[in-house]
């Protein structure tokens, strides 16, 4: 199944936010999310969702275009692209839950290591051993301080792309950017209201015909904010009330998008 994610620069932003964007856009690399490889220690991706304590690295994707669209706003500066990836499915369904973001939404979080297997069109020997390193230290101060980082360091001359982005973090996130075989999709910023229009009637029709967000939450046995929910709900359940709806969904919503102008293509055909 395909699933998407969002990726935003920004010129103000401050905190790295358009690493991932940047690299793909110049060089069509998947490189970690902005919360990981700080210099200093933070707490990670721990919301109101039903994932739980982050104890590797992740990507965070939806199952839904439509949620990933809403994600989009005419204030922006730059451009915007939701990135589509193929998945097996039953990788998708072993890691799938749900976040609170103001609505709820569907997600899968990925391990990188199990992405960096299922996408990538190169192999590189020193990504597997980086990540290994980062995923045992993850939660640790001055990472770059513990025994192992010197010899990771030394491996930056091995990374075959020049120019990697990588603001604020640490001088070893190179070594964890990897080429993809994935899908660019891009709304023109004048777009913005039509598609967020767009979108809210799809939720729309979502919810009065197949009772989705009902189901969702019948599923995890949850409330509307996530406040409590049932931690043994049934992934595979959750899986087959949504992917049937969704599949058809995205097609139909990106059918919409190349109609109205926009763009949809291989990353390695550049952006």
């Amino acid at each position: 199944m395909k699933v998407y994610r969002f990726l935003k620069w920004n010129q103000i932003d401050k905190d790295g936010n358009f690493n991932e964007y940047r690299n793909l856009e110049q060089l069509g690399l998947i490189s970690p999310s902005w919360e990981y490889l700080w210099g200093m220690s933070r707490i990670l991706n721990e919301g109101t969702n039903t994932f739980g304590r982050e104890r590797q690295m992740y990507k965070y994707f939806f199952l839904s275009l439509v949620d990933a669209i809403f994600y989009i706003t005419d204030e922006s500066v730059g451009l915007d692209t939701i990135i589509e990836v193929d998945l097996p499915d039953n990788l998708i369904k072993q890691y799938l839950g749900l976040g609170y973001y103001g609505p709820l939404y569907l997600e899968t979080r990925i391990p990188y290591k199990k992405l960096y297997e299922h996408i990538r069109t190169k192999e590189l020997d020193y990504l597997p051993e980086a990540l290994m390193f980062y995923n045992a230290h993850m939660y640790k101060d001055q990472l770059n301080k513990m025994p192992g980082y010197e010899t990771l360091e030394a491996r930056l001359k091995e990374v075959p792309y020049q120019g990697i982005v990588h603001e604020s973090r640490l001088s070893i996130y190179p070594l964890l950017c990897f080429e993809a075989d994935i899908t660019a999709i891009r709304i023109k910023p004048e777009q913005t209201p039509y598609f967020e229009k767009v979108s809210h009637e799809c939720l729309a029709t979502r919810d009065k015909k197949h009772h989705y967000k009902t189901n969702l939450m019948d599923v995890v046995d949850c409330d509307p904010e996530l406040d409590v929910f049932n931690p043994r709900f049934s992934k595979a359940m959750l899986f087959n009330v949504s992917a049937p709806i969704l599949k058809q969904e995205n097609e139909q919503i990106k059918e919409i998008i190349l109609d109205q102008g926009g763009e949809i293509k291989r990353v390695r055909e550049r952006l």
